[in-house]
């Protein structure tokens, strides 16, 4: 007999999650947004995204966030604050939200964060993936952190084991200042285009335009 078709479940998690309490700071990236800084605390967290529960209700499905992930303090250098995009929000019975977010792109800061808590998480037995080796330079000391045979290393030096580059950091935020947000997944052939699933604007491939980017 053939085999049946294999089924279909949406919204399956890819990644395994580890439950980690840790403190986050959401605020959103949209100035269509209504400002607010968050605080929640994660109930897990994968290789690419986490899940916490908030008491506001302004969370919605595809909606652009700041995230800080884990977070101390506003004053404390080593946090580091990516963009995010809310995939799954749900209501939970004690009145809070679920709400679930998937990292885009980080530098080296939060890198050695990722690569410090995967080495010493026991239960840790996949690959860890990341955006990092779509970056052509970096805000710490010495630069990008070499791939080795598709792999990092564990940074050994103090604390998280690199030390910030405070010239660079000034030069891509002023960089970040002209260009604004960062459009990881953005086509500024298409304004206005975002991923989703069922795509209904595609690419035309007669357009062999190149895009004029600011730099």
């Amino acid at each position: 007999m053939p085999e049946a078709p294999p089924k279909v479940y949406p919204n399956k998690r890819i990644s395994r999650r580890a439950k980690i309490a840790r403190p986050v700071r959401v605020r959103p990236s949209d100035p269509k947004d209504d400002h607010f800084e968050d605080l929640p605390v994660s109930v897990n967290a994968s290789k690419d995204g986490i899940y916490f529960t908030s008491r506001r209700k302004s969370y919605y499905k595809g909606m652009r966030v700041f995230v800080t992930f884990p977070f101390s303090s506003p004053h404390d250098p080593m946090n580091s604050e990516y963009v995010a995009e809310v995939v799954r929000v749900e209501e939970m019975p004690n009145g809070k939200t679920g709400v679930a977010v998937h990292s885009s792109g980080e530098l080296g800061i939060q890198l050695a964060t990722m690569l410090h808590l995967g080495a010493v998480i026991p239960n840790l037995s996949f690959a860890a993936d990341a955006h990092y080796h779509h970056l052509t330079d970096d805000v710490i000391e010495g630069g990008l952190m070499p791939y080795e045979n598709g792999a990092i290393r564990v940074p050994d030096g103090p604390g998280l084991g690199v030390r910030l580059n405070r010239e660079r950091l000034r030069e891509y935020h002023e960089l970040y200042q002209r260009l604004g947000g960062y459009p990881y997944d953005q086509d500024p052939g298409r304004p206005g285009w975002t991923p989703i699933i069922p795509n209904d604007r595609w690419a035309d491939p007669n357009d062999g335009r190149t895009p004029a980017i600011p730099y």
